[in-house]
């Protein structure tokens, strides 16, 4: 299992709406601020986001936190999915409704909930002491990572006319916060295949090939091309059984890339079919 401790974000802060037409970001204060303050007519909403670069990400994830300092929390609150990046956004009306919009809609990963923000540092969503995701934002972060950033968009019960009413955690500005606003991922991270690793493999399961004259860019570019796009689990290959095995084990594998295999191999490893039957590999690799 690998780890990624994403404490640096790109932008943190909030966007805040008059009621009227005017939204203005926040992005340089200590903290952010989700909810409301009611100061004089038109009350101010105020919804807050934080974005990471997840360019450095390779892998299969499989847990996802959010970690923070919290400092106010007096009403229940949502954390959302954002489908527009915060820090591209223009910092005018146009741009800041684009992010105050987003950080109040579509996915809720944390639904009307208590708990969160919680008061102090070392704190969490989806960790060990915190709420636990309503819903599980691993999916949306793994397809995510082809774009390289991912954000959270914060709201509270927004009722106006009410009392001033917002919740708030510290932002990477406040000096000597603990954390920052952190998005702590685990994931499978790939084995990169190369020659050896690709031997390893085809010996593993059919000990009689012989690869090391077989395996080099230009046959893996060939097999790729010419069995990948229409390979079926469970065909007996012949000079294809490199392309079963990328099949199986890597179906993201692009031609002329980096091949990557999604699984680790392992000594107690079995492939078995989507027809829930062994799966067979024979290859005469070698012998013509």
């Amino acid at each position: 299992m690998a780890t990624a401790t994403l404490n640096n974000p790109t932008e943190d802060g909030y966007v805040k709406w008059n009621g009227a037409a005017t939204y203005d970001r926040e992005e340089a204060l200590a903290n952010m601020t989700f909810g409301w303050v009611f100061e004089a007519p038109p009350e101010d909403t105020n919804r807050a986001y934080v974005e990471w670069d997840v360019s450095g990400i390779s892998g299969i994830i499989t847990k996802v936190e959010f970690r923070y300092n919290g400092k106010a929390n007096v009403a229940n609150s949502w954390i959302y999915a954002m489908a527009n990046q915060p820090s591209v956004q223009s910092d005018d009306n146009a741009g800041n409704q684009v992010i105050f919009d987003d950080a109040g809609g579509g996915t809720a990963y944390l639904s009307n909930d208590a708990v969160f923000p919680e008061v102090g540092t070392g704190k969490d969503v989806g960790g060990a002491s915190g709420p636990a995701w309503d819903t599980d934002p691993s999916s949306d972060l793994q397809a995510a990572l082809g774009g390289g950033w991912f954000a959270f968009g914060f709201k509270i019960t927004e009722t106006l006319g009410s009392p001033t009413t917002f919740n708030e955690i510290y932002t990477e500005e406040e000096g000597g916060v603990n954390p920052a606003p952190t998005l702590y991922v685990e994931y499978t991270a790939p084995v990169v295949v190369t020659p050896p690793t690709l031997a390893l493999a085809l010996t593993f399961y059919e000990p009689t090939v012989s690869t090391p004259r077989l395996v080099t860019p230009t046959t893996l570019s060939l097999i790729l091309s010419t069995f990948v796009p229409s390979i079926v689990l469970g065909t007996v290959a012949t000079p294809a059984t490199l392309a079963l095995v990328l099949a199986f084990f890597a179906p993201f594998a692009g031609l002329l890339r980096i091949l990557k295999i999604k699984s680790t191999i392992s000594q107690d490893l079995t492939i078995k079919s989507t027809l829930s039957t062994d799966l067979t590999i024979k290859s005469t690799i070698g012998g013509g």
